[in-house]
């Protein structure tokens, strides 16, 4: 059901994981019954300074995987430099769970969204305390799914990359506002684009198909056997620029998962 399960603890450092196998839906939650089946492959609860860097969450085989953590009543949380891919569940942040911060990620072609940073509570009043994603890459989802909203929740969203499946003019972003119309209101400075990363593991791919139309190229990704994090380093000139998505510098000394079943 869960990798980990933390309840009134601090100062945990989880870095350097691969994941893979967990069930969405769970019994074995600490809060009501009406939240059973919204777990995480971490489950945070009540608890605060909890880090978790440089895991590959692979929602790849069979069933339907849940989101990388659910966390609710934790403060000062930090997801930094992981992949998170093909879930069924997003990453949540529920309950009074100020100053959590999200940044230089990948969530590649979840089924319907990827985050739900839902915080709420008397602790969580001042913009200091919000959720903050920033610096992430972020694609679009199922086909079929391509009409919801790739998060909930109104977290603050600065400087991160959105690969879509249609043009932003076409693709919503929060009810009837689109991608194009959210672009158009950045604030100075704010670096949010939306165009392909360029994933170093695409690069050798074919860009269009047989009829010449553009191929959505974090479908194809999720082929590839062996996908580990250098696949996901963006090539993408402004991410390279402005430090956006996984950060390779974090990786120079990582031991990379390169067994692969035969």
């Amino acid at each position: 059901d869960y990798a980990f399960f933390a309840a009134d603890k601090s100062h945990l450092r989880f870095d350097g994981l691969y994941l893979v196998g967990f069930s969405h839906f769970s019994d074995y939650m600490p809060w009501s019954n009406d939240a059973r089946g919204t777990n995480g492959a971490f489950v945070l609860y009540e608890s605060h300074d909890v880090h978790v860097t440089r895991c590959f969450h692979d929602g790849r085989g069979a069933g339907s995987s849940p989101g990388l953590a659910h966390a609710r009543h934790c403060k000062d949380l930090l997801f930094e430099n992981n992949v998170m891919l093909n879930c069924m569940g997003r990453l949540q942040i529920y309950w009074n769970s100020p100053r959590a911060r999200i940044r230089h990620n990948v969530f590649l072609r979840n089924f319907i969204s990827h985050f739900g940073p839902h915080i709420r509570g008397s602790r969580v009043n001042d913009e200091d305390d919000l959720c903050r994603l920033e610096y992430n890459i972020i694609t679009d989802n199922l086909p079929k799914k391509i009409h919801t909203s790739l998060f909930g929740g109104n977290p603050v969203m600065r400087n991160n990359f959105f690969y879509l499946r249609v043009p932003a003019e076409e693709r919503r972003w929060r009810g009837e506002e689109t991608f194009a119309d959210m672009l158009d209101s950045l604030d100075e400075g704010d670096l949010t684009m939306v165009a392909d990363p360029r994933f170093k593991g695409t690069l050798e791919m074919n860009r269009y198909d047989e009829d010449g139309e553009p191929v959505f190229l974090a479908d194809r990704l999720l082929h590839k056997r062996d996908l580990d994090f250098p696949d996901m380093f963006a090539t993408h000139p402004d991410c390279v620029e402005h430090g956006i998505g996984l950060q390779p510098e974090a990786f120079e000394n990582f031991h990379f998962n390169t067994q692969v079943e035969e």
